[in-house]
């Protein structure tokens, strides 16, 4: 019963271990995502910046005049500035996903690796305390049926000579 019980703290200890460890490096793993994240955002705004001032470059004075009077005209120059906006904007959500990834979500799941860990040594420190007072419990009951078995014992003995006893009356008087 001890080594049962024993094994179930060691059980419990491990899984303990083990879901606290995940998710430190899922935490992690969060940090070092957060961290290219932030750096692909640069290096798309670099990469928007660099071209968009090439802007004045591309495309005739003809194309620029019909953009600014129909934007929405599927020119080559509309296309440029739709790709350059696109990628201004996948830069925007690269930053703002890498402030995410890096803040709240990596400090929370630090703290719930840490809530696990104190979890685990709460329940550990329970655990032990229990099985303590069940297997004081089973002592008890163990020292109790020993002694309700010496005592039947020498009940049945006890009967087994009264009975002897009568039979030895009876042939006296009989």
């Amino acid at each position: 019963m001890r080594w049962q019980l024993s094994e179930q703290l060691r059980c419990l200890e491990l899984q303990g271990e083990l879901r606290r460890e995940l998710l430190q490096e899922l935490a992690e793993f969060m940090r070092r995502r957060a961290e290219v994240e932030l750096e692909y955002s640069r290096g798309l705004e670099k990469l928007a910046e660099r071209f968009s001032s090439r802007g004045g470059r591309l495309g005739s004075s003809r194309e620029h005049q019909s953009f600014r009077k129909e934007p929405s005209l599927l020119s080559p120059l509309h296309c440029w500035a739709v790709l350059l906006q696109h990628t201004r904007q996948q830069s925007r959500e690269s930053a703002a996903l890498s402030e995410v990834l890096a803040g709240p979500l990596a400090q929370r799941l630090s703290h719930i690796a840490e809530d696990v860990g104190r979890l685990v040594k709460k329940s550990r420190d329970l655990e032990q305390q229990l099985q303590d007072e069940l297997l004081e419990v089973v002592s008890e009951l163990q020292t109790a049926k020993k002694t309700y078995q010496a005592y039947h014992m020498e009940s049945v003995n006890a009967e087994a000579k009264l009975r002897e006893a009568e039979r030895q009356e009876e042939k006296r008087a009989g």
